[in-house]
């Protein structure tokens, strides 16, 4: 392994030939945004979902300079983790609800069900979505059932 190599060399196409430039672009796959939690409001953290395909989540906070954040300091802000699946992305499967805004957050790597989060006031936070995530799956193996009644 060249641990000096450049990966970004080998990302390019080549444009060596006159008159002749490659499309080298990178396209929107997918966009989320909940009218009430994440409008007008900036990512403040992502992390995909441990064994979950498809399903990202991402903290959404206010957007304000320092000084904003000072003169409202103590003033609930309620905030959110939105859990997004890429088969929807209209409505969030679920929410993490949070009286501050949530700058960081991981999921337990042997608990996935577990969120820590790190709030803006400096708390920390902890979720339990074991039942949600559990009707979620209910919902997941009904809606299959269905479909493979139609097909």
């Amino acid at each position: 392994m060249d641990i000096f190599e450049d990966d970004f060399a080998s990302l390019a196409e080549e444009d060596s030939a006159p008159g002749h430039k490659s499309a080298n672009f990178i396209s929107e796959f997918q966009s989320f945004t909940d009218l009430t939690y994440s409008k007008g409001k900036k990512v403040s953290a992502i992390e995909w979902v441990p064994k979950r395909k498809g399903v990202v989540a991402v903290a959404c906070t206010e957007r304000k300079t320092s000084d904003e954040r000072i003169k409202n300091a103590g003033r609930v802000v309620h905030s959110a983790i939105l859990i997004w699946n890429f088969k929807d992305p209209i409505h969030p499967q679920f929410l993490l609800e949070s009286p501050f805004d949530v700058l960081a957050f991981m999921f337990n790597p042997r608990r996935p069900e577990i969120v820590a989060g790190g709030l803006y006031n400096g708390q920390v936070i902890l979720w339990n979505t074991a039942s949600v995530q559990a009707q979620m799956k209910k919902k997941e193996k009904k809606k299959d059932g269905e479909e493979g009644e139609t097909a």
